[in-house]
């Protein structure tokens, strides 16, 4: 992005909007990661707990 698509941004859809949607661009990736964490979590405890104790 340069500088004038940002102040344009700003100008357009306010000050507390862009900072949101940057923030949100900005931690897409760490969302990504965190999410993938969270899946490889859910498969350990359902092979460590078996087919017989009810975790799904």
């Amino acid at each position: 992005m340069d500088v004038d698509t940002i102040t344009k941004l700003i100008s357009n859809v306010g000050f507390p909007i862009f900072v949101a949607v940057y923030l949100l661009w900005r931690m897409e990736g760490v969302i990504n990661k965190m999410t993938d964490a969270i899946d490889a979590i859910n498969i350990t405890i359902q092979k460590c707990a078996g087919p017989k104790s009810g975790v799904q």
